[in-house]
């Protein structure tokens, strides 16, 4: 039944989005904010994915409800594809001004194909991941669908919000002297 309200929902997101209707609020967002809203969004059981992010990740320009959206779908699909022994797994890195995100069913083939970037074969496409892919690209970014073997590997793009120097503040001269 879970599933069947689901589908629905992704359904009515997919015609809102090619109808127009959905005009996404580009800003500056904590990816480390939304992973943890979206991993709560899957509820009981979907803390079993593996996340391995940088510390110093740079924030990403998204929608912060669309891109959460977008996070949580892709995390139980990658958790509905995971052996029972193997949690699915979430990397990030920053490449050329984006951050990318690596979603995969932590089987090792699909793991180090999305690490190394080569795909031998094409995950097949769902109506979630369908959806996944034009609401990131609603956001200025990409979503590939790819795996080594059997398993499960996307890969999310999104441009890096870029950082304000932090310069310190020098007192202006004074005229009194």
């Amino acid at each position: 039944m879970r599933r069947a309200v689901q589908l629905l929902s992704d359904l009515d997101e997919l015609s809102r989005l090619h109808a127009g209707a959905l005009d996404p609020y580009l800003r500056p967002v904590d990816l480390d904010e939304l992973l943890t809203a979206a991993l709560d969004d899957l509820g009981p059981g979907g803390h079993t994915i593996q996340c391995s992010l940088p510390e110093l990740l740079p924030d990403v320009i998204a929608d912060a409800a669309v891109l959460t959206r977008v996070l949580t779908a892709l995390a139980a699909e990658a958790q509905r594809h995971s052996p029972p022994d193997r949690p699915a797994r979430l990397t990030g890195k920053t490449r050329s001004g984006q951050v990318e995100i690596h979603m995969t069913d932590g089987t090792n083939d699909a793991v180090q194909g999305a690490e190394r970037g080569t795909h031998p074969r094409r995950t097949p496409d769902s109506l979630t991941l369908r959806m996944c892919r034009d609401l990131t690209e609603t956001m200025g970014g990409t979503l590939e669908t790819a795996a080594a073997g059997p398993g499960f590997a996307v890969t999310l793009t999104l441009p890096a919000a870029s950082r304000r120097p932090i310069t310190p503040s020098t007192p202006s001269p004074t005229e009194d002297q």
